[in-house]
């Protein structure tokens, strides 16, 4: 299961996301991982492989209404904090590596 922490705003994102999901929860009443902060929802779900792309697009939609950006991913991977330019251009160019490879398969 992947967990999304969003702002409470967001919470047509969270419901796009969910609509994709083998199996999905929103909590909205919840505490932030980070903070005691009562002000995000989290959403759960657990993804098919062909909705990953659909969920991918979607979070890039939310980033791309957003001023500042933080991205942050472990194992082999990367960090990104800045303009929404830059952090779209590494989606983009996240998502044609990805493509590349089931092309591949």
């Amino acid at each position: 299961m992947i967990i999304f922490e969003l702002d409470k705003e967001d919470i047509e994102y969270a419901e796009r996301i969910s609509d994709l999901a083998d199996m999905s929860i929103i909590i909205d009443e919840s505490r932030s991982f980070s903070s005691e902060l009562n002000s995000v929802i989290q959403l759960g779900v657990t993804l098919a492989p062909y909705a990953i792309t659909g969920v991918t697009l979607i979070i890039i939609e939310l980033i791309k209404n957003r001023k500042k950006i933080k991205i942050k991913v472990t194992d082999d991977s990367f960090e990104i904090e800045g303009e929404e330019e830059t952090a779209l251009q590494l989606a983009k160019e996240l998502i044609s590596l990805n493509q590349d490879v089931k092309a591949k398969k």
